[in-house]
């Protein structure tokens, strides 16, 4: 079960965080959390994560747009900029990009620690993967030890799952993209 903007953002909206552009994007899935105060930084990205910058490794202003643009071309699924004392305000050509591409952008002001924020979003994505495994286990045991009903049928039930109905197991792989355009074209056939 992977984990979009969305339901981060969902998360923390109470913290201070104020989406700016890129709302078609909300339903993009993320791995993980990245900071990146620096172009050559974002290189580091492997898709699907949410950057973070405060924008201390940024000597001129006009460097922001490069990070972003960079962030995104490397398969960055968000990107929260911190204002303060490093970023005074985020352009509109930066809005603009965002917006464009469909890419979420949000800002949160220097009193709010950014820290609290990575950690909601890190907390949320590793209980996601928890549950994603259980279930995955369970299943898998279901399927290769039917007999064993202990292997499987605690774990199914602690999500949700009634023993006593029928499922068909399907296995779909989305890499990027909107998670929610792939659920919705799926739900559709």
């Amino acid at each position: 079960m992977a984990v979009t903007v969305r339901k981060l953002y969902e998360s923390v909206r109470d913290m201070g965080i104020e989406l700016l552009a890129g709302s078609a994007g909300l339903n993009r899935g993320v791995r993980w959390v990245h900071m990146v105060e620096s172009k050559e930084i974002s290189t580091f990205l492997e898709g699907g994560e949410i950057a973070f910058t405060t924008g201390v490794g940024i000597s001129d202003p006009s460097e922001l747009i490069d990070i972003v643009k960079s962030v995104v071309a490397n398969g960055g699924s968000g990107i929260v900029i911190n204002i303060g004392p490093y970023i005074g305000k985020i352009g509109y050509d930066i809005i603009e990009f965002c917006e464009d591409r469909q890419i979420p952008l949000f800002s949160v002001p220097w009193n709010v620690h950014m820290a609290e924020i990575m950690r909601s979003f890190c907390l949320t994505i590793a209980l996601s993967e928890k549950r994603q495994l259980e279930i995955e286990s369970a299943v898998k045991n279901a399927v290769l030890f039917p007999d064993q009903k202990a292997l499987y049928v605690p774990h199914l039930e602690s999500y949700g799952y009634k023993v006593n109905e029928s499922y068909t197991v399907v296995l779909i792989r989305v890499d990027g993209g909107d998670v929610e355009e792939v659920r919705r074209k799926i739900l559709l056939h």
